[in-house]
C-alpha cells in the first residue's frame, strides 16, 4: 500500500505539466482530476473487496497491475480532457 501510495503521490505531482502540456488547458483543472481519483478510489475499493474472495489476492493484484500499466501507458498519451478524466478514473478505480 505505501509503494502505492508513493506513486500516486509522484503522478499527482507530475499532473500539473501533463495537464498545462498535454492537454492543453489551465493547471485549474487539478482539482477535477484529483476529484475523479478520489471517485475511482471508492470504486475501486468496492470492486476490490466484492471480487477478493473470488478470485484471489494473488491474481488479483498481477492482473490489477498489468491493466493498470496499459492505462498508464494510454493516458500518458491523451489530449482531451474528457478522455483523461475517464482513464485517471478507470486508473484510480484499479489501483487496489
Amino acid at each position: 500500500m505505501t509503494i502505492a501510495m508513493f506513486g500516486v503521490g509522484a503522478l499527482n505531482a507530475l499532473d500539473v505539466f501533463f495537464v498545462t502540456d498535454n492537454l492543453g488547458i489551465d493547471a485549474s483543472w487539478l482539482g477535477t482530476l484529483g476529484g475523479v481519483f478520489g471517485i475511482g478510489s471508492v470504486i475501486g475499493a468496492v470492486i476490490a473487496t466484492a471480487a477478493a474472495s473470488k478470485f484471489g489476492a494473488a491474481r488479483m493484484f498481477w492482473t490489477g497491475m498489468v491493466r493498470l500499466g496499459v492505462v498508464m501507458i494510454a493516458y500518458s498519451r491523451m489530449t482531451y480532457l474528457p478522455a483523461a478524466t475517464w482513464c485517471w478514473l478507470w486508473r484510480a478505480s484499479r489501483c487496489r
